[in-house]
């Protein structure tokens, strides 16, 4: 994205494309036969991020620019058809509100993503997609927000809505054997491959906004690694707040000051756009023991819980923004 505004939209969008790294990828994905977030017939997760975005642009001085929150429900199996095929669904939302430390035209203002989709539970081939962006007024800049959704299996069709201007778009969504993957899936798209030391898939899924550029879905390319020399990662979580983390199997750490930790660790990973001129990759720590949660006996356990999820910005060679979510919260019940 090049233009100002489009860099709005991407600071708040949790599940953008346009700012992921080139890499070739080289293995076909499987997605794990149980998925990682499986725990009985009718699983449920709900994922709470805290929100960073840092002016990265002084190397020796990161100031915080916006805070907010990111939360991702996950509801397995919440329908099966007549044919007896369930369905799982991802419900997304993403809340970030400037400060006075940002640039002048975006301080104060707080801009908003909602998303959905559903899923075959098993192959994971997307069904339905929706995605709500609305971006507060910027005094200069034309505010691009949108909805766009999308029926792979019914009508076939998707809708895009520039909400400023009224102008709507239609496309055909041919079928397609396999079915499609949507992008508004891809961190789960990601957590449900094989993860170990130097693991590495390949898998496409659609970009239904840029779809509407040309007259038919956009698919794009991404890889998926796993860093050997950065895995396992350890991501710290202080005892003061955080002692939930304790679930994942992690003992304490206690500091010559007396301070307790909590470390997790974690798969590096990267999630890149296979192009070139893409951008920076998402780089997502994946938990590397599952969580369990509940009575001993009946505890439920997911595993490959994404504990930070972060991306660059770079203006050039100079990095600009820095936006990062941590792991605030998780849940197993609704």
């Amino acid at each position: 994205m090049k233009n100002a505004t489009k860099k709005v939209t991407a600071a708040v969008c949790a599940a953008s494309v346009a700012l992921l790294g080139a890499c070739t990828p080289t293995v076909k994905v499987v997605f794990d036969e149980v998925k990682p977030w499986h725990d009985s017939a009718a699983s449920y997760e709900r994922l709470v991020f805290d929100t960073a975005i840092y002016d990265t642009a002084d190397e020796n001085s990161h100031v915080t620019i916006a805070t907010g929150k990111l939360t991702f429900e996950l509801t397995e199996n919440f329908e099966t058809t007549a044919e007896g095929v369930p369905y799982t669904k991802i419900e997304m939302t993403s809340t970030v509100t400037y400060n006075d430390s940002a640039p002048e035209k975006d301080r104060g203002l707080t801009d908003t993503i909602s998303s959905y989709v559903d899923f075959q539970s098993s192959g994971l081939a997307a069904r339905r997609s929706e995605k709500n962006v609305t971006l507060a007024d910027r005094a200069g800049v034309e505010n691009l927000s949108y909805t766009v959704t999308a029926d792979y299996f019914g009508t076939h069709t998707a809708t895009r809505k520039m909400l400023a201007s009224g102008e709507e778009k239609s496309l055909n969504i041919e079928q397609r054997g396999s079915g499609y993957y949507d992008n508004e899936m891809l961190f789960y798209l990601a957590r449900a491959t094989k993860m170990g030391a130097g693991s590495q898939a390949s898998f496409s899924a659609v970009n239904l906004f840029d779809s509407f550029i040309g007259k038919k879905p956009k698919l794009v390319n991404y890889s998926f690694a796993v860093n050997t020399s950065k895995s396992p990662s350890v991501i710290v979580f202080a005892d003061d707040d955080k002692n939930w983390v304790k679930n994942f199997g992690v003992e304490p750490v206690t500091a010559d000051d007396g301070t307790v930790t909590y470390p997790v660790p974690c798969y590096f990973t990267s999630i890149a756009l296979s192009a070139t001129k893409a951008g920076q990759p998402y780089v997502v720590h994946f938990s590397q023991n599952p969580f369990k949660q509940g009575e001993e006996g009946s505890e439920k356990s997911h595993g490959k819980i994404p504990m930070k999820i972060s991306y660059s910005e770079y203006t050039e060679t100079t990095r600009t923004r820095f936006t990062e979510y941590t792991l605030t919260e998780l849940s197993f019940e609704k």
